[in-house]
This record gives structure tokens, sequence and C-alpha cells, in this order.
């Protein structure tokens, strides 16, 4: 008789943490679910140079003051590196893309005017779901580092409609999605899936957060707003 007792508790155990797994889920379906923001650091740095050794120019573009060159290195067959040139000054901008055939139709180099600044933007690709994309600031002839993202593709969006621009993150099959913000000079970051408890969680053409959950076959729209998530029923 004594067998069949820890067997017996043993099941209880289980199905009551099913059944508080499933509970929290529908909690986290149902209310409004503070989403904790982490200060990301910078790892971005710039370097005045007499000139680019480079075996061969694969992109250059005029921008603000200046213009944007990404090369490859004679004795680098791993990375493409990027430069700003401007007047007679060179500012080495470092690793910008892995290096592979046809890697000149995944690069982009955009201007942007956010966060009250001059910005340039540069795409690159370390692989098939690996790109990575490079925020300078240009300020006064000079160009400055501001952010890199290398957790997804990036979107830049007003997404809670209070006039400042967030910058999301998505990447991955089951997909993982992040949350940059601007606040008091510095950005920080939120992992909007684990915050949701989501197996996927991806912005939608209509510019909503959309999540999956294991414990439906339906999706969830998701509202932000000021640092907070809801579900939109």
């Amino acid at each position: 008789m004594r067998k069949l007792i820890i067997p017996t508790i043993l099941v209880f155990m289980l199905c009551l943490g099913c059944s508080n797994a499933a509970k929290d889920s529908e909690l986290n379906q149902a209310n409004p679910i503070p989403l904790p923001f982490m200060p990301v650091e910078n790892v971005q740095e710039i370097h005045e140079v007499r000139q680019i050794i480079e075996e061969e120019i694969v992109r250059e573009q005029a921008v603000s003051e200046g213009t944007i060159v990404l090369y490859a290195k004679r004795d680098d067959s791993e990375y493409l590196y990027g430069a700003y040139k401007t007047g007679d000054s060179i500012f080495e901008l470092g690793v910008i893309s892995g290096r592979f055939d046809n890697v000149d139709e995944f690069l982009s180099i955009d201007e942007l005017e956010l966060f009250d600044r001059h910005l340039v933007r540069i795409k690159g690709l370390f692989g098939a779901n690996a790109p990575i994309q490079n925020y300078y600031s240009i300020e006064g002839g000079l160009i400055v580092p501001f952010l890199r993202i290398d957790t997804g593709h990036a979107t830049e969006i007003d997404l809670d409609g209070n006039g400042t621009v967030e910058i999301i993150s998505s990447h991955g099959a089951a997909i993982q999605t992040y949350i940059y913000k601007w606040e008091n000079e510095q950005f920080s970051m939120a992992d909007v899936n684990e915050a949701l408890g989501a197996t996927s969680v991806y912005l939608n053409p209509d510019e909503q957060l959309e999540a999956f959950y294991h414990t439906t076959q339906t999706s969830q729209l998701i509202s932000y707003d000021a640092g907070v998530l809801k579900p939109i029923h």
C-alpha cells in the first residue's frame, strides 16, 4: 500500500503545478504587466586614423558632412569594416558586418532624424539570422557612438504614440522580441517574451505586438504604453 502513496502524491503535485502554470498564463494574459528595462552598454568604438588599408570598397555613400565607406581589409577575410570621411579626417568605425558572397545585398546606409539627433544607421549581417545595426550620431562634423543592436532585425517606431520612438528588434523561428527605449540620454532594453511568458512575440504588419503562448493556439495582441504591456481584448 505504501508503494502506491508516493506515485499518487507525485501525480497530484504535477497536476497542481500544471494548474498553477495555466493560471499564471491566464493571469499574464489578463493583467497589465510592467516591462523591466535594463541599461544598454554601448560597445561601439571610433578611432581617428590617417588612412584605411582596404582590399575592396564594398559600399560608399555620401551622408551629412561626409562619406560612409564600407570596406574589406586585406588581412581579414571574415569581417567588413566601416569608416567616416569628412574633410581631411578619417574615423574608423570598426566591424559592421560579416564578409561573405553577396553581402552587398544585405548592407544599407541610412540617415535618420531621431531622438533629437542626426543619425546614420548602418545595417550588416553576420549570418542567416544574425543581423546587426549600428547607429551613429553626427555632431558638428564628428561621428559619435550612439547604439549597436545585435538582437535581431530593428524597426524604429513610436509604439505607444507618445511622440518618442522606440526601437523594436526581433529574431528567431520562435520569435524573440526586445524593446529599446531612449530616456534621460540613455538607452535601456527589455525582453518582451520573458515579461509576457510568451513562446513567440513579433511586431505584426499593423505595427502591433502579437504574442503566442504554449497554452493557446491563437495569438494575443499586446499594447505597450509607458513601459507597461497589456493584452488587447
